[in-house]
């Protein structure tokens, strides 16, 4: 009975996790963009070799091809983000790790176009389709992989709740039905057969697992350097004491010429890279990554792991019970060194980058690679909970669950545009957490990190400014903010005085703002912008984007309209407004300043510009 009931729950396990994934995927993840930014990058070395032959041009693909824009302008851009080499030649950013795990899908989708005389060239809808069908199958099998290793310690529903939890609760749901072609899942996979061929062949030593695990750690290295720390997946895997580091050292020694036999595999993926850099910088090794590089001495370790700008827990909070898991690590012993070894190590590298929060994603997307390994304090903590009484079990299981539904709304949301996780912040994270639409409101949130407060909390003291731009000896109406004028000549000042204006809680500015398209694309960069200062220090600084809130205040927008976060209505007159607290440590003398910032350089138009002050 016991086996019956414990097979149903596993089945009914994987039915939801798939159901998950299928509805995401068809509602969002179908049509969605392939070829572009890393993605773009990691690919181009297939269309490079196989169609246009172009290394030393691949900046400059064919244009009469029916490549998208998109695609093309990415190209045309690799001159401004990349470095020219010593010959002279522009060098692809990333390296070929990704495509060379792409190639048969993609050599299959260009065989098909061949067949079928469609345009093969490379980047249409069939080369897509081609790579996230990469994606499915190597998520998969890493997780299947990943299963196989996890029975080595845990029972088959474990095993199974641990894969569909980081399948569905973590960030690798993102990256697998949404943005692919990103290094990430690649990654996965590589880590979590890596783990299990390691566990094989301290089971089992054979020449082909050592040629394997060798090829492997290569892979891995070459597809991402600061990742060369998966070697210690195999070399301290087993090791937790003095005894069993003899052993370990007796195991490599009797599997001398197999360990040898590795390290040539480890170098085997590794070559082409190296020849590529040779041919066209002069160099076996090259650092194609321009004014970009780690910043060892200041890691951004907290913000990276906790913070709102795409931190690791603010979007995949369900692993933090797999860093619980880690006490409960008499379970899974013969990793629990590696783990120890390497997840310190890797966090420090990864938040020493220059761009910590690793932007062009969803969440800290690096730490993927280490859920392999995180898998096994988490069911490891499962496992635990599972011998429980009937209340620990509902209570851990209840959060587990909550902290899985934070992952999938987050999903969501980021999805249908009412979420940029690198430009995000905690107030608007928890105050639209599980929303279906945005408000006007939420926008502001997202700006100035304040909600507004309700119109029984605040009291109007005066207006400070009122500008109409009704001046007839210029014949002006309106005020033109033009193309190159990037600090409109609008500013009020407020000079704070304690016995004029009593104790000021906020300001509130309103304006009427027109934005036209601009060659059929609407503008996201201009903004109102607030500044205290104190002298010639700066006390506060915030602005508010005026183009994405147009037509959206106080149900101007019409219900068919959804309100997303870059949603801009162009070509219409709306009015912008908002309260912004003031901070209640203003002195006698220090000077509030608003004005705007035409950041996008495109010409607007701007009426009743509007400054009042109140109190709480």
């Amino acid at each position: 009975m016991d086996l019956l009931k414990s097979r149903i729950i596993c089945s009914l396990i994987l039915v939801m996790t798939l159901s998950i994934c299928l509805v995401f995927f068809i509602r969002h993840g179908k049509e969605s963009a392939t070829f572009y930014g890393d993605a773009l990058g990691y690919y181009a070395y297939l269309p490079t070799t196989f169609i246009y032959h172009n290394f030393n041009s691949i900046e400059n693909p064919a244009e009469d091809q029916g490549i998208d824009s998109i695609v093309l302008d990415y190209f045309k851009s690799n001159r401004q983000y990349s470095r020219r080499s010593p010959k002279g030649f522009y060098i692809i950013q990333y390296t070929y790790g990704i495509a060379l795990m792409e190639s048969p899908f993609f050599l299959g989708a260009h065989l098909c176009e061949k067949i079928s005389g469609g345009n093969a060239n490379g980047y249409n809808n069939t080369y897509s389709r081609s790579i996230k069908l990469a994606i499915f199958f190597y998520v998969f099998l890493g997780l299947f992989f990943l299963y196989k290793s996890l029975r080595t310690f845990f029972s088959h529903h474990v095993s199974l709740l641990s894969i569909c939890l980081l399948l569905v609760g973590t960030n690798l749901f993102w990256f697998t039905f949404m943005q692919a072609g990103m290094s990430h899942v690649f990654l996965f996979f590589l880590y979590s057969l890596l783990i299990f061929e390691t566990i094989q062949v301290h089971r089992l030593p054979s020449l082909r697992r050592f040629m394997l695990i060798g090829f492997i750690c290569g892979l891995i290295t070459v597809t991402r350097p600061s990742d060369i720390l998966c070697v210690f997946i195999p070399l301290l895997f087993s090791v937790y004491d003095r005894t069993s580091l003899n052993e370990k050292i007796n195991f490599l020694a009797s599997n001398l010429n197999a360990c040898l036999i590795g390290i040539v595999c480890f170098i085997v993926p590794i070559i082409p890279q190296l020849i590529y850099w040779k041919i066209y910088t002069g160099s076996f090794v090259y650092d194609s990554y321009i004014d970009q590089s780690f910043h060892w001495l200041h890691p951004e370790i907290i913000k990276g792991l906790f913070g709102f700008s795409n931190g690791w827990m603010a979007y995949t909070p369900l692993m933090s019970i797999a860093i619980i898991g880690l006490l409960f690590f008499k379970k899974f012993k013969p990793l629990i060194v590696p783990i120890l070894v390497i997840l310190p190590l890797y966090i420090y590298i990864i938040y020493a980058w220059w761009c910590y929060n690793y932007i062009n994603g969803f969440g800290s997307r690096p730490m993927i690679h280490m859920y392999p390994l995180l898998a096994f304090p988490l069911a490891a903590l499962l496992s635990a909970v599972y011998t429980k009484n009937k209340v620990i079990q509902l209570t851990v299981y209840s959060i587990i669950i909550l902290l899985l539904s934070v992952n999938i709304s987050y999903s969501f949301q980021a999805a249908r545009g009412d979420l940029i996780s690198e430009n995000s912040n905690f107030l608007f994270n928890y105050s639209t957490l599980f929303k279906q639409q945005l408000t006007y409101d939420d926008l502001l949130v997202l700006d100035i990190e304040e909600q507004q407060p309700k119109s029984n909390k605040t009291h109007f003291l005066k207006t400070i400014a009122f500008l109409k731009f009704n001046d007839s000896s210029k014949g002006q109406q309106v005020y033109k903010v033009k193309a190159d004028e990037e600090y409109p000549d609008i500013h009020v000042r407020l000079h704070y005085s304690k016995n004029e204006y009593g104790q000021v809680g906020f300001i509130r500015c309103e304006g009427r703002y027109f934005v036209p398209s601009v060659n059929g694309h609407t503008n996201f960069s201009d903004l109102v912008v607030v500044d205290i200062k104190r002298g010639d220090s700066l006390l506060l600084w915030k602005d508010v984007y005026i183009n994405n809130k147009i037509g959206k205040q106080d149900g101007q927008v019409h219900q068919t309209t959804p309100i997303h976060l870059a949603n801009c209505l162009t070509d219409q007159w709306g009015q912008v407004s908002f309260f912004m607290a003031l901070p209640d440590y203003l002195q006698d003398g220090d000077e509030v300043h608003i004005s705007l910032w035409n950041l996008s350089k495109n010409e607007f138009l701007v009426d009743d510009f509007k400054v009042d002050i109140y109190s709480k």
